[in-house]
């Protein structure tokens, strides 16, 4: 994981100096904060959106065991 962080982290600073480099300098600033408050911004919203999603799943998982325990393939088993 720490290999992934410090990849993550190079391609992060060479993309946003890649970005800023492509516009004249008084746009640059304005470049630059608008893709980290996109990049920060969509990283928000995942992580939000995760908890929701988590929920979903898990009632979706309820739902699926409930017919399989219908249809005769056995129940969750409890522990004792």
């Amino acid at each position: 994981l720490v290999i992934l962080g410090v990849g993550w982290n190079f391609l992060f600073i060479g993309g946003t100096t890649a970005l800023v480099a492509t516009y004249q300098p008084m746009e640059r600033f304005r470049a630059q904060g608008a893709n980290d408050f996109s990049v920060f911004g969509m990283s928000a919203l995942a992580s939000l959106s995760a908890g929701a999603l988590l929920h979903a799943y898990a009632r979706l998982d309820d739902a699926i065991a409930a017919n399989l325990e219908r249809l005769g393939f056995g129940g969750r088993e409890t522990p004792s």
